[in-house]
């Protein structure tokens, strides 16, 4: 069997030529051995990349609908605030225009005070005593 080393030029290689068999086939088994550990480590690694971008982008995603939830919220109370906003001027501006006007309510107690206030007899009408 015949093994290439390189030296420090890269393009300078020379051939090694072997003749034990027991040395090639340890080389062979390392070699398989060490392949196998890079390309197990490499597909763990990819693995493990894949599952955080798939979190990571779950992540977004859910932060994305809290934000749109948010947002209209946000702009439902900005409407009602303008609308709020919108009928103070108006009352500030045109206060005749108000829809329903203030009604004094009457109380209870002055209508028992009414009611019940004794009323005095004139004198032409009092029946006479002897």
């Amino acid at each position: 069997m015949m093994f290439f080393i390189k030296g420090s030029n890269e393009e300078t290689v020379k051939p090694t030529i072997v003749h034990d068999q027991a040395l090639v086939n340890s080389i062979d088994r390392l070699t398989g051995v060490i392949s196998k550990h890079l390309s197990d480590r490499y597909i763990k690694e990819a693995s493990m990349i894949v599952n955080g971008l798939g979190k990571l982008t779950q992540s977004v995603n859910d932060m994305r609908v809290q934000q749109d939830a948010a947002f209209t919220r946000l702009i439902h109370l900005q409407e009602e605030n303008l609308k709020l906003m919108g009928g103070l001027l108006q009352q500030q501006f045109h206060p005749s225009s108000l829809k329903t006007p203030r009604v004094q309510p009457s109380s209870p107690k002055k209508q028992r005070l009414k009611l019940s206030s004794p009323k005095i007899p004139s004198e032409e009408h009092a029946p006479s005593v002897l």
